[in-house]
């Protein structure tokens, strides 16, 4: 029980902190890549420039303009690569996301699980305490409307003395019975 505590304590730690880091690199991002927006923002500049000199159209302006072309291109591509890097990276973390999201429902339940087992262990133990207290003659008729099943479970949690009064209880057939289901 005490495991499971640490164990959920440090998986909040680790998710909190993952989700933590993820919006501050989200409102962090613009300000540490400007230069995307500055490669742009000077392209725009220098084609709206009213000095731009005109006659440079020509021949060798047309073998400039296609060499700034494919420069561009080659930035555009590393920019697409680069935001496919980080595509991928974002996919990555939301996917190990949801895995410690899941393994922390994982815990939650079966610590539930194990709660229900327990309090189901400390209802059978107070039953079987309360009819083994019975003599056998009170007991017998009790014990022949019981199901295989609850037999089964009263004479788990019975103690050494009080399994040998539940099988003297029992009509010899159905103590063999029990005590094949338990031998199995």
């Amino acid at each position: 029980m005490m495991n499971t505590n640490i164990i959920l304590k440090g998986l909040a730690i680790l998710v909190g902190g993952f989700l933590i880091t993820t919006v501050i690199v989200f409102f962090l991002f613009p300000f540490i890549h400007t230069d995307l927006e500055y490669h742009a923002d000077a392209i725009h500049l220098e084609l709206s420039d009213p000095d731009y000199d005109l006659s440079m159209i020509g021949p060798q302006a047309v073998g400039r303009l296609n060499n700034r072309i494919t420069e561009l291109e080659s930035e555009l591509e590393i920019a697409r690569l680069i935001a496919t890097s980080r595509q991928a990276r974002i996919d990555s973390l939301t996917r190990e996301n949801r895995n410690y999201i899941s393994q922390l429902e994982k815990y939650r339940t079966s610590e539930v699980i194990q709660a229900q087992i327990v309090s189901e262990n400390n209802r059978i133990e107070e039953v079987t305490r309360s009819l083994l207290n019975l003599e056998e003659a009170e007991l017998t008729p009790i014990l022949k409307s019981m199901t295989e099943d609850q037999l089964t479970a009263i004479y788990k949690h019975a103690r050494a003395a009080q399994k040998e009064q539940l099988l003297r209880s029992l009509d010899p057939q159905r103590a063999a019975s029990l005590i094949k289901r338990i031998m199995s």
